[in-house]
């Protein structure tokens, strides 16, 4: 906090009659990074969906360094709420019911905080990486390093496209019934093999 007060040269104490802790100015900065990413207009669920991950994904990349906030002030924030709701509310009108809200709602963000905290960790450590792949022994490790010409070269914006276009395929897919094994599971059915 003394440092924070140092850079708005103020006085440190004076800080706490806006703010009650270090936590509290760490939301606030993850809130405002998520506020970027306004919700675009609902005309298909899943194209929604997609367009929103993709705006919070760009808002995080544009400030790198709060990432590794976010993941642990992330859903505390107002804008992390908000975005809940509006997941959630778009969800629940496309048709998804009870739990499968939930699930549907946690593959979603799981694959999109996970996107996000790969792209932080290769920014700060592709070079190391490059080296790895570099460096892969094509005994021990035939079908890696057969493959791993493509990662170098890897969109990683195409890359979390394809990755949420796939999830929302399976999720439009259960939606609309093709994922029989699935819903017999949720009721209890055991898959005879």
């Amino acid at each position: 906090m003394r440092k924070l007060a140092a850079t708005l040269d103020v006085e440190a104490m004076s800080l706490y009659r806006h703010v009650e802790n270090k936590d509290d100015v760490l939301r606030g900065v993850v809130n405002l990074v998520q506020g970027e990413a306004e919700q675009p207009p609902v005309a298909h669920w899943a194209d929604a969906i997609l367009e929103s991950a993709i705006r919070r994904r760009d808002a995080m990349l544009r400030h790198r360094e709060v990432i590794p906030i976010s993941v642990s002030h992330g859903m505390l924030t107002e804008a992390g709420m908000a975005n809940i709701e509006w997941q959630m509310s778009v969800l629940t009108q496309a048709g998804f019911r009870g739990e499968m809200v939930e699930h549907a709602f946690h593959l979603i963000g799981n694959f999109e905080t996970g996107c996000i905290l790969g792209d932080y960790f290769i920014g700060k450590h592709g070079r190391d990486i490059a080296r790895g792949f570099a460096e892969m022994s094509e005994t021990e490790m035939p079908v890696a390093s057969e493959h791993r010409q493509y990662f170098r070269r890897v969109d990683r914006d195409l890359e979390f496209e394809f990755g949420m276009r796939v999830i929302l395929r399976g999720l439009e897919d259960y939606l609309h019934g093709a994922s029989e094994p699935l819903a017999a599971r949720e009721a209890g059915v055991t898959a005879q093999p």
